[in-house]
């Protein structure tokens, strides 16, 4: 776990690499005005229970450590997809939900795919080799020059070195997933909302119009891209991300504001108008 900087909480959920450590470009910039928790997804294994009841009271655990009633919540790829979950069934501890290139209800594996899951320790060489060509275009893309370029891939790198993924832990997460339906719990969410994207013609991963879903099961959603990014924007560009979430923070705390004012200026003049409808007098 890790929890760092001041401000409103953020709650970051990882993508299906499970490693909280592959996502710290994105926590220092966050934590330039906000408070940032994070935690990997291998931490503890369930029981009698399924992996997104663990995640679920990780959660929980997180903003009641942090002695506070609600959170937001941002979701990056397979994250995205807890942090939906997580806020469908705890609308209470929730402020505003972040979900970043996350594949959308009703997803299917292709054939390589579904090998991959099968056999994930076989897979993982490939799983890398994959990677690093999905990778490339980005690096060459988010930064100007060659030596800030090997920069940023010597970076992840060694993010990905030091905290290596399990293969295993991510077949059962993917399996785990599979074997529900998200699209409910779209329909239930209550918090504002924004999907951000990055560009379709550098995302790779999970294709645009895919993670573009959520704007129609959850609603009122809002949706932004992160220029110049295609599946890691987050990291790639992770001041750019943090303005993009700070702006539709604000927007939405004003929204909420307004609505509040609203109501209240709707309430005072029920009670001025009194049971029958009409103006009451003082004697």
């Amino acid at each position: 776990m890790i929890d760092k900087g001041h401000g409103p909480l953020v709650i970051l959920i990882p993508g299906i690499q499970g490693r909280y450590e592959w996502m710290m470009p994105t926590i220092d910039a966050l934590a330039v005005s906000h408070r940032v928790m994070s935690f990997s997804l291998g931490e503890t294994e369930p029981l009698n229970e399924d992996w997104f009841a663990v995640w679920m009271r990780r959660i929980d655990q997180l903003i009641d450590q942090a002695r506070e009633r609600r959170a937001i919540l941002i979701g990056v790829s397979f994250g995205g997809i807890v942090a939906t979950r997580y806020a469908a069934r705890r609308p209470e501890r929730v402020r505003a939900l972040v979900i970043c290139s996350s594949p959308p209800p009703g997803w299917k594996l292709n054939r390589r795919q579904e090998r991959d899951v099968r056999y994930p320790r076989l897979a993982l060489p490939a799983f890398v080799i994959r990677a690093c060509l999905r990778l490339g275009p980005e690096i060459l893309t988010a930064r100007p020059s060659w030596p800030l370029r090997l920069k940023l891939a010597a970076e992840y790198a060694r993010r990905a070195m030091n905290a290596r993924v399990a293969p295993s832990s991510m077949s059962r997460w993917i399996r785990a997933w599979l074997a529900i339906d998200t699209a409910p719990d779209c329909a239930c969410i209550q918090a504002p909302t924004l999907v951000v994207t990055g560009e379709p013609h550098l995302e790779r991963v999970v294709p645009v119009a895919a993670t573009r879903e959520y704007l129609k099961r959850i609603p009122h959603a809002r949706y932004a891209v992160l220029p110049e990014t295609g599946h890691v924007g987050t990291i790639t560009k992770p001041y750019r991300f943090t303005e993009i979430v700070g702006r539709f923070l604000a927007a939405a705390e004003q929204e909420a504001a307004a609505k509040a004012a609203a109501g209240h200026a709707a309430a005072v003049a029920r009670w001025a108008t009194g049971t029958s409808g009409r103006p009451t007098h003082a004697p």
